[in-house]
């Protein structure tokens, strides 16, 4: 009876040894990931600390792209978005086969929003990079829109808003595409005056 227990006890140990090998590490390195991204953001945190942070985040996820793209989102969600254009950058470069237009376009947003709301050559050629993978990229299709509207060629930025309209699947989105057609028709208007 006792030798029963002693086999029952080994088989149980060598299964729970075995899933940890298959199963187990991934698992525990998820709950290290969430542990580390609800540690990162400490309000007294410098700069420096956080992007310290974020690279010893993306070193343990160096694996895993759905781990650094999530990452990214958390970081833009919580409006850090020099740290979530940096992981997006690391994100790009190292998982190439994985970069999508929304990937391309979150980094040109997460990059206009870091430089102050101001467009420069590699925003807009990252907006571009993402229209050329997706065309009808709702994300890359509002900052081409916006930037027509700033460039002041109205009639572009209308069409490139109503594509975004015409794609987009968020309510929110939806106003703020709705906001600039408005601005943009009432812009040209003024012209036709």
């Amino acid at each position: 009876m006792i030798k029963k227990y002693k086999v029952f006890g080994f088989s149980l140990a060598l299964s729970a040894a075995i899933y940890f090998f298959l199963f187990g590490q991934e698992n525990f390195q998820k709950l290290n990931f969430q542990k580390d991204l609800q540690l990162n953001f400490i309000d007294n945190a410098s700069f420096e600390e956080k992007k310290n942070k974020i690279d010893s985040i993306i070193n343990l996820s160096s694996n895993n792209p759905a781990q650094v793209y999530f990452l990214a989102n958390y970081l833009f969600d919580k409006t850090e978005y020099a740290l979530a254009s940096r992981t997006l950058e690391h994100f790009i470069l190292n998982f190439p086969n994985d970069t999508d237009a929304e990937v391309i376009a979150l980094t040109a947003e997460t990059k206009y929003l870091s430089n102050n709301q101001i467009f420069n050559d590699d925003i807009e050629s990252l907006v571009q990079q993402s229209l050329n993978k997706d065309p009808a990229n709702v994300r890359a299709l509002i900052l081409k829109g916006l930037k027509q509207t700033l460039d002041k060629n109205y009639d572009d930025a209308l069409k490139s808003w109503s594509i975004a309209f015409e794609y987009s699947e968020d309510a929110d989105q939806k106003r703020v595409i709705m906001a600039g057609m408005s601005s943009a028709l009432k812009q040209l208007k003024s012209l036709e005056d």
